[in-house]
């Protein structure tokens, strides 16, 4: 089965208006026919994993919570103090990533992450696989989702097969190369899951410090 009906089938992708394709991989309400304008900043420099998440005119849409603990964790709360998302790296393979939702059942897998760093520790590539039927994605097929970008050139994309679906671009501030502090501005594309696309900026962020400091953060 090749990654483009591998995602039809995980995604249930349905029509919304204007022909508009949704991309819900966390959840249909995330989705937004018209796109998004968002704004990640980290709230300070050693706040441990703490972001907020704003729209075009500020209004407050997810806050970031990390963790002090053996494993990366960080969970996203939407205005409402609601989990909406957590996210743990793996514990005996610190490139694999995996997402997970609260369900009926317990915590259900929404996608995982394969990431890669090319030296000097700036190109990055998320590869993202989303589970079919609830299994286990296979990380040795070609995946769902793509993230691929410079670090230093504040610059990445995130694309579904040959559809671009979102955008970022970093703004550094003085302290950014080594502490990760600079804020993003993330253009989500009609129709796209913006929870999920804040999550993979969060692992690429996430990817850099741990490259920058040369070991892993909390």
């Amino acid at each position: 089965m090749t990654a483009s009906s591998r995602t039809t089938m995980a995604l249930n992708q349905v029509e919304g208006k204007a022909g508009v394709g949704l991309v819900p991989v966390v959840r249909h309400e995330f989705c937004a026919h018209d796109g998004m304008e968002l704004i990640l900043s980290k709230v300070e420099a050693w706040s441990w994993g703490n972001y907020t998440v704003t729209d075009g005119v500020g209004n407050f849409l997810i806050t970031v919570e990390g963790r002090l603990s053996l494993r990366w964790t960080r969970t996203l709360l939407d205005s409402s103090g609601t989990r909406i998302l957590k996210i743990h790296k793996k514990f005996m393979n610190p490139s694999i990533f995996d997402a997970f939702i609260d369900g009926e059942d317990g915590a259900r897998r929404v996608f995982t992450v394969q990431s890669s760093l090319e030296a000097p520790a700036s190109r990055f590539s998320l590869k993202v696989f989303l589970p079919v039927k609830g299994s286990e994605p296979d990380l040795s097929m070609d995946p769902d989702f793509k993230l691929e970008g410079a670090y230093f050139q504040n610059d990445y994309g995130i694309d579904c097969g040959e559809r671009s679906i979102a955008q970022a671009s970093r703004k550094p501030d003085a302290s950014s190369f080594v502490l990760g502090c600079g804020a993003y501005t993330v253009t989500v594309f009609p129709g796209v899951d913006h929870v999920f696309v804040v999550a993979l900026v969060l692992i690429m962020d996430e990817l850099h410090l741990e490259a920058s400091v040369g070991h892993d953060s909390t």
